[in-house]
Parts: C-alpha cells; sequence; structure tokens
C-alpha cells in the first residue's frame, strides 16, 4: 500500500474544488489548476478534505495512488499559497 496515498489532502477555506467528467478543478486566491486523473483513482470530497482511493489493487496502480495524491496536495498548495523560493 502507498503511505502517501493514504493520507488525505487537507482543503483551505478559500480553495474550490470541482471534479467532473474526470477533471479536476482547483481555484484559488493565487488562481487555478485543471487535471485529469487516472481512470485508477476514485476522489471523495468531504467538506475539508479529499480522499483519494483505488478501484483496484494492482501494483502499477498503487504507484499511481501515491503520485495522484502528491499532485493534488501540490494543486492546492499552489492556488493557496503560491510558490516561495527560501534562501539559507
Amino acid at each position: 500500500m502507498s503511505r502517501i496515498g493514504k493520507q488525505k489532502v487537507s482543503i483551505p477555506k478559500d480553495v474550490n474544488i470541482r471534479f467532473k467528467d474526470d477533471y479536476l478543478n482547483v481555484t484559488g486566491p493565487n488562481g487555478q489548476l485543471q487535471i485529469k486523473m487516472f481512470k485508477s483513482i476514485n476522489l471523495e470530497i468531504c467538506d475539508d478534505s479529499i480522499q483519494l482511493t483505488l478501484k483496484k489493487e494492482v501494483k502499477k496502480e498503487k504507484a499511481i495512488w501515491g503520485l495522484a495524491r502528491s499532485l493534488v496536495n501540490n494543486m492546492v498548495v499552489g492556488v493557496s499559497q503560491g510558490f516561495a523560493k527560501n534562501l539559507k
């Protein structure tokens, strides 16, 4: 099982999420992002989080599960906080 894929993605209050026809749209104060989700991934959108689950337990799809969760999380962070580069 993917440890990353099991984790929920938290949704800030100023971010809107729509999932329609295999496309996930994330809109926030810093813009709008869209991605076509994998056919093997189910999305469950709750009030303040998104849970990604697998349709079938196959080795290749388990790897895609973690990737899909990371992509969704990066989209939410991108439209809410934006890009920041911290130098030491």
